[in-house]
């Protein structure tokens, strides 16, 4: 009965070790995730668009790879969060042009759920809908797979 008891004892703490493993693992996991999109700047599948992430929680949306590299802030600032494999990246929509900035259109939320990512490619499942306050009739659901490849 002792040995009985004593197995059962063995593998309930052997359950339970696996339990607050997973729990920690998913914490690195996006700590990783982190600190390589904030390590480099990254260019959307084959496009021209370029995505820098800061540390603060802040990005910025360059429209042109030479626009990035020539550093002429041309594009969108965003904000975004990270949190259990997903991005929440809210694209303000204001557009910097030469380093000045103008609110010309809404901005709206997207929701990037990682799929995949290694050390130059980070593959996002993204989530957009788009509403317009003046227009409520107006708006649409977009998904869409987005490849983000390191470029520095």
């Amino acid at each position: 009965m002792k040995t009985l008891r004593f197995i059962g004892m063995a593998l309930l703490a052997v359950v339970l070790s696996v339990n607050f493993a997973a729990c920690s693992e998913e914490k690195d996991d996006d700590d990783d995730v982190v600190a390589l999109l904030t390590s480099a700047a990254w260019r959307k599948d084959s496009s021209d668009d370029v995505f820098t992430f800061s540390k603060d929680g802040t990005g910025f949306w360059y429209n042109r790879l030479e626009d990035y590299r020539n550093g002429l802030k041309v594009g969108y600032s965003f904000k975004w969060t990270y949190a259990n494999g997903v991005a929440n990246v809210e694209i303000q929509y204001k557009h910097y042009s030469d380093g000045s900035a103008s609110d010309y259109e809404k901005g709206y939320t997207e929701v990037w759920t990682v799929l995949s990512s290694n050390k130059t490619q980070v593959v996002f499942d993204v989530y957009s809908r788009i509403t317009d306050e003046d227009d409520p009739e107006y708006g649409y659901v977009d998904t869409s797979i987005m490849t983000l490849t390191r470029i520095d």
